[in-house]
Formats: C-alpha cells, sequence, structure tokens
C-alpha cells in the first residue's frame, strides 16, 4: 500500500525542468487549449497533433422573399448558382476566405426585386466542415401594373380605339381580350370610341375602367370589360338608286314617280344610277316609259305587221312602290330590261292563234293566251312607250277585235278599255304612234269608222273627231307623220280626201280641197307623196307641204285617155333620195311600169315593166319581179338604180322563181322569199339569196317568217310548229311551239 500511494504521489510531482518547458510551450501558443478567434468569431478546433485539414467545406443557406416567376444568381467568385424559388441552397466551398454575394436578379413582368445577404463571408476552416449558415432575403417592387380587359359586341368591320388617359390609344378591331401597361400610381380612367357600318352608330361602355395603379401585385386586381353595341342613325335622307340590267344601246328609260307625277330622270346605260334623294316616309311609286332604240342598228330585224321587237323593263321583285323608311339610307331597286320579238302564231296540235314573245331561246320563248276559245288573231303590233299595242278577240267581250296592250306577261296583257264603262273603240286599224299617242281607225255604236286616239290608258282612249258625219263612215288610212301632225286620207261629204290633226277636234281638218281617192302616203324631205283623182285627169300622183297652195300633181303620167284611163300610181316607197311607185303607163292598163320622181314634172320618169308586186330593196339595190302580172311564179330582176327606161342595166336570175304573192324580206343581210325552181310544182318553200345573189332552198314546207337578230333569221315551220332560227345554210330548233 504504501509503495503504490508513493508511486501515485511520484507522477502527481512535477520536476522543475518539466514545468519550465511547459511554461515556454504555453506561451508560445502551441498548446491544443489555445481559444484563438476567427473572422466570424467562431473557434474551430485545431486539428490535434497527426490529423490533416479538410479540404472542402459545406455552406448552407436559406432564400426568402423571391417572387414568384423570379429568379436569383449567387456566386461565390466562382460558378454561379441561379435560384428559382424560395427555400435552401448549398455551396461547397475550397478552405480560404469566402463571400457570397447577389450577381443578378430575374424579376416578373412589372416588377423589380432586391436581395440582401446576412452572413455570407468568412473563412472556410478547421475541422467543421459545415460553416454557418447563410440567409438571403429579397424582396419585389412593382414598377408596372397591368389592366386586363375584354371587348364584346363589336360590329363586324368596325374598330373600336380604347384611351387611357390622354395618350395612350389602342384600336381594336375584333371581339376579345385586351390589356394596358400602367405606371405605380397612375390614376387611369379608360374610355372607348367605335367606328360604324354606314347608317348605323356603335356606342361602347365601360365597366372597371377606372382606379390608381398600385398594390403589391402588377396585375390589377379587376378587369376592365368593353360592350359595344349597334343602333341604327336616325336617317334624315334618303337615296333612290336603280341598278339597270339588259338594257340595249340606244334605248332610254324615263322613269315617273306617280305619287306626284314628278319625272324622275333618264337612264340610257345599265349599272346602278341615282334617281332622286327622299326625306323619310315619302312614298314612291314609280312607273318605266322606254323609248325604244333603233334595232335594226343592233341588228334585230323585224316584218312588218308581223312582228315587232320590245325592250321592256320590269321590277324586280314588285319594287316600285315603297316607303323612305328603314335602317338602309340608299334604297336601291333592281330594273330588269330585255328585248323580244312578239308575233302571232298557231301554236302545236292545232292550238288557236296567240300571242307570242322570244328573245331566240327555249327559254325565253312563250305564248300570252288572249282567248282560250279560239283564235286571238293579234294583229297591228306596234310599239309605244315600252309596250306593245295590239289588236286581238278575246272571244268574250262580244265585241270582235279590240285594242289591247301587253308588257310581254299574262298578268300585264288586257284590253285597254276592259274596265272603263265608256264608248269601246271596236275592230281598230292603222295604228301608228306619233308623239306619245297612238292613232287608229275604229267605229262604234253610234259612229262608223272614225279617227281615235289613246295614250294607253281606258280614260284617254276616244274618238277624236267625227270627220264623217252621223254614223257614215270616214274610213281614216294611209296614216303618215309629218312636222308633228298626222296625216291620213279620210272621206267626209266631199269624199277621201287629205286630212291633217295634232290629235285634237279642232286641230283635226281638211287640209288639202281638190284631189279626192287619196292613197299611198309616203313621206319624204318633209314632203307628202300620194295617189290623188280628179275629174280631170283621173288618178296620178301627187305632192304636197300639207297645205292647199303647197299641194299639186306631180305629173300626168297617162295622158291617154285622161281621167278614163288614169295611171292609177301603187306601191309608193322611197329609196335613195326619190320616190318609187307602179303604174299603167300610156293606154296599157295592164302593164305595171316603175317609176321614179323627185317631186317635179321634169324629174319623174320611168324605169321598166315590172310585175306588179312592189319591188324590194336589197344591197342598196332594187329587186323587181320581172314578168306579166298574171303570172304565178317570175324571176328575180336586179337594179342598181341607174339609168333610165332605155337603158337601165337589169340582171334577171333564170334558176329560180319567186312566187308573186309571196312575201320577200330582208334579214340579216340576207333576202328570204318563197321560191322553186323553174318548171316544178308550186310547193311551199323558203328560199334565200345570199350577198352574192346566190339562192339556196332552207324548207321545203309551208312556214311563217317572223324576223331575226344577229344575222339569224327565226321562222316557224308549218307542220310542226317549230321555232326555228337559221343563218342561211343550217337551221337550228329553238323550240317547238305548245299547244295551250
Amino acid at each position: 500500500m504504501e509503495s503504490r500511494k508513493n508511486a501515485s504521489t511520484s507522477r502527481r510531482a512535477h520536476h522543475p525542468a518539466l514545468l519550465l518547458a511547459l511554461a515556454l510551450l504555453t506561451g508560445c501558443g502551441g498548446s491544443s487549449g489555445s481559444d484563438t478567434t476567427q473572422n466570424n468569431g467562431s473557434t474551430p478546433e485545431t486539428p490535434g497533433h497527426g490529423e490533416p485539414s479538410p479540404t472542402s467545406y459545406t455552406l448552407n443557406g436559406t432564400l426568402n422573399g423571391l417572387a414568384t416567376g423570379a429568379s436569383v444568381t449567387l456566386t461565390n467568385g466562382t460558378a454561379p448558382q441561379t435560384l428559382n424559388a424560395n427555400g435552401n441552397f448549398s455551396f461547397t466551398l475550397a478552405p480560404g476566405a469566402y463571400n457570397l454575394s447577389v450577381t443578378s436578379t430575374i424579376a416578373p413582368e412589372g416588377y423589380e426585386q432586391t436581395c440582401t445577404v446576412t452572413n455570407g463571408s468568412g473563412t472556410a476552416n478547421g475541422t467543421n466542415t459545415t460553416l454557418p449558415a447563410v440567409t438571403i432575403n429579397c424582396s419585389a417592387v412593382v414598377t408596372q401594373y397591368t389592366l386586363n380587359g375584354t371587348l364584346s359586341g363589336l360590329s363586324s368591320g368596325t374598330t373600336v380605339t380604347l384611351t387611357e388617359g390622354n395618350t395612350t390609344e389602342q384600336t381594336l378591331t375584333n371581339n376579345g381580350n385586351f390589356s394596358f401597361v400602367l405606371d405605380p400610381n397612375t390614376e387611369y380612367n379608360l374610355s372607348a370610341s367605335a367606328t360604324a357600318p354606314e347608317g348605323y352608330e356603335q356606342t361602347c361602355t365601360v365597366t372597371n375602367g377606372s382606379g390608381i395603379a398600385n398594390g403589391a401585385n402588377a396585375t390589377l386586381p379587376v378587369t376592365a370589360t368593353v360592350s359595344c353595341s349597334t343602333q341604327p342613325l336616325p336617317i334624315t335622307e334618303y337615296s333612290l338608286s336603280v341598278a339597270v340590267t339588259g338594257l340595249e344601246t340606244g334605248t332610254a328609260i324615263t322613269l315617273t314617280n306617280l305619287e306626284d307625277d314628278i319625272e324622275i330622270g333618264a337612264i340610257t346605260t345599265n349599272g346602278t344610277v341615282l334617281v332622286t334623294d327622299l326625306q323619310p316616309y315619302d312614298l314612291y311609286d314609280l312607273s318605266v316609259s322606254v323609248t325604244q332604240p333603233d334595232f335594226s342598228a343592233l341588228g334585230k330585224d323585224a316584218i312588218a305587221g308581223t312582228s315587232v321587237w320590245m325592250q321592256s323593263c320590269a321590277f324586280a321583285d314588285d319594287s316600285a312602290q315603297g316607303a323612305a323608311e328603314g335602317n338602309a339610307a340608299n334604297i336601291v331597286l333592281t330594273l330588269n330590261c330585255g328585248s323580244h320579238l312578239y308575233f302571232a302564231a298557231d301554236g302545236n296540235n292545232g292550238a288557236y292563234n296567240q300571242l307570242w314573245r322570244t328573245d331566240g331561246s327555249a327559254a325565253g320563248t312563250s305564248m300570252v293566251v288572249i282567248n282560250p276559245y279560239g283564235d286571238a288573231n293579234p294583229d297591228n303590233l306596234t310599239m309605244m312607250n315600252g309596250k306593245l299595242y295590239f289588236v286581238a278577240n278575246d272571244g268574250v267581250n262580244g265585241k270582235g277585235k279590240q285594242l289591247w296592250v301587253s308588257d310581254g306577261t299574262a298578268e300585264g296583257t288586257k284590253r285597254v278599255q276592259a274596265d272603263s264603262t265608256a264608248t269601246h273603240a271596236d275592230d281598230p286599224q292603222h295604228l301608228i304612234v306619233m308623239n306619245n299617242k297612238l292613232y287608229f281607225a275604229a267605229s262604234d255604236t253610234t259612229h262608223g269608222s272614225e279617227l281615235w286616239v289613246s295614250d294607253g290608258t281606258a280614260e284617254g282612249t276616244k274618238m277624236v273627231k267625227n270627220i264623217n258625219s252621223a254614223a257614215n263612215n270616214s274610213n281614216p288610212h294611209s296614216f303618215v307623220i309629218l312636222n308633228d301632225k298626222l296625216y291620213f286620207s279620210a272621206q267626209d261629204f266631199y269624199g277621201p280626201q287629205l286630212w291633217e290633226s295634232d290629235g285634237t277636234e279642232a286641230g283635226t281638218k281638211n287640209t288639202l280641197h281638190g284631189p279626192n281617192n287619196l292613197a299611198n302616203l309616203t313621206v319624204l324631205n318633209d314632203k307628202l307623196y300620194f295617189s290623188g283623182t280628179t275629174s280631170a285627169n283621173g288618178a296620178e300622183p301627187w305632192v304636197s307641204d300639207g297645205t292647199s297652195a303647197g299641194s299639186k300633181m306631180i305629173k300626168d303620167i297617162n295622158t291617154y285617155g285622161k281621167a278614163s284611163n288614169p295611171s292609177n300610181p301603187s306601191a309608193f316607197f322611197s329609196f335613195n333620195g326619190k320616190i318609187y311607185f307602179i303604174a299603167n303607163s300610156n293606154g296599157f292598163s295592164s302593164g305595171n311600169m316603175l317609176y321614179r320622181t323627185d317631186g317635179t314634172d321634169a324629174g319623174t320618169s320611168s324605169v321598166n315593166y315590172i310585175h306588179k308586186a312592189p319591188p324590194v330593196a336589197f344591197q342598196n339595190e332594187l329587186l323587181f319581179l320581172k314578168g306579166d302580172s298574171n303570172q304565178s311564179w317570175v324571176n328575180l330582176t336586179r337594179w342598181d338604180g341607174t339609168g333610165t327606161d332605155s337603158d337601165f342595166p337589169t340582171e334577171t336570175y333564170n334558176d329560180f322563181q319567186a312566187k308573186a304573192d309571196g312575201s320577200r324580206v330582208v334579214i340579216g343581210g340576207k333576202l328570204y322569199f318563197h321560191g322553186r325552181e323553174p318548171g316544178l310544182p308550186e310547193t311551199e318553200s323558203l328560199w334565200v339569196m345570199d350577198g352574192a345573189y346566190q339562192a339556196t332552198t332552207l324548207v321545203h314546207a309551208s312556214y311563217q317568217l317572223l324576223g331575226g337578230s344577229n344575222g339569224k333569221a327565226w321562222f316557224i315551220d308549218g307542220n310542226d310548229k317549230n321555232l326555228l332560227r337559221t343563218d342561211g345554210s343550217a337551221r337550228e330548233i329553238v323550240v317547238e311551239l305548245p299547244s295551250i
């Protein structure tokens, strides 16, 4: 026991030399118990003797306050680290001093972001490899605010301009979303102005469009709404326009507003034409008057007394009547025009004779039924003011033939005096138009055949004058127009003489006492030519300027026998500035001589003997029948209008013949006639002669020539009742005329 105690004591007892050595070591700082302090105030442990130093340290940290959608980039001078969300992060550092800093921040649109670092610098050493934690606190400041909005109700094709304050504008063309960018603390006030369709106004109202741009959120918490609505403007004046289609060159349309009887204007071209201006609720009721073109200049041919071309116009959908009202300030009416050839013909399968019209196509060919019980037999087809006037029997009124009017439709075809209680004009004849009025001969229950006039209405249809007293007939005929007066032959107590009329009873008078039995009135160069009979000379050619003093017999052609053997001139017509007629010459009562005259005795001469049928002008020459008057088939002879009866050159065609009483009609520059080859039996054959005077057969059947267009003739074959057209060679069927 004693020995162990001594040993222990000896170990506790220190040698003086050893104590001195320890005291020196302590003074030099080498003791493991040193309390030296680092830069950050911590006191790391110093590795013990023989322990290696750490090669890396971990610096942990926490990121706070980072805005959504933002990022922050950290660096310690080496590899940066970008953080996109709040939370923990760490850096691995080499031993030594470090200084963590924020090199850049990215903030959401409209924000500015700042970040501060706490405990971000120090020295990585000691035995503890986890360095003191770093804190990064970020904050975002709004630099621009966004005001979102929606647009609705904007009319198609219009725009709305949004204005914020006095400077910022935004123009929108479609409904949908929009937005404005505002500076902080801006007092915003959104306004809207919009364009509008013609005749309308568009208003737009703004909701949630005012406030102050502030707060922590760059997107303002309200949504502006712009709601637009369109209303018609109160119209103070309307325009009435007409869109015209199908108008032929040379046609003029006059429109009249029947509400005030004011003529609105003349239209001469296709297209949309401004007619007039109207005040709100003004009524309009438009009627159409058509001034017909020169159809022959348009290449459209008709046969006098058989057919007539008419340009007619009608408003689409019965739109001619209406009032200036509604939302559209410009009222546009559609006026459809078209040209048709009107004619009378039988339908197929024994159908009755009715009025027809065609434009040369199957779809454009139609029948206008007048008499469902029998033949209507329309004739005297005459144009006036864009409507067709004619004479027909409807089989209903019991008065026989009456005056009719048609616009080409069943609804627009009626008797002119159908609804009139006044005296009706019976059996009208010799229709002629002067100054937009129709003149003709007709009778009634009290008077014989007298001069009548019609403006196309029942009220405007009346007898002009009872020329021959009581129920006696004056039989007016041979109507011609000279210097806005109607001249004609009519019989009073003194017999058939020359009369004139201005359309009034007082202005209808006998203008030439002297020659009787006036006939064949023809006008040339402001003079009247006609056949007149006197007791001294019989029937001879006369000329007149419309006055008694200016009237005279041109020449006593047949001096042999005088009044007992007159020349009886007939078939007057004009050709190349002179009047031609057929007359008996000096005792040869059966000889038909072609004459020409300039209105003087000296300027009247014979040409040559011809057949009684009148010549026809073809290619600026005359084609006439050469042969005896009792022959039914004769040769065609051609004459250029030069020379006299002793030397005028002619050329006669002997390889074909024309029927003496058949028609000879020029259509499209070709002559169509009833012909045959010489010596063959008489047949119903349609022939054509071209410009080289070559003739060929077209149809070996009965036919009815109608007219033509664009160089083609239109006709109906008598057997099958087909409407055909031809250019003089090939034939084509347009349509089969149907039965009723």
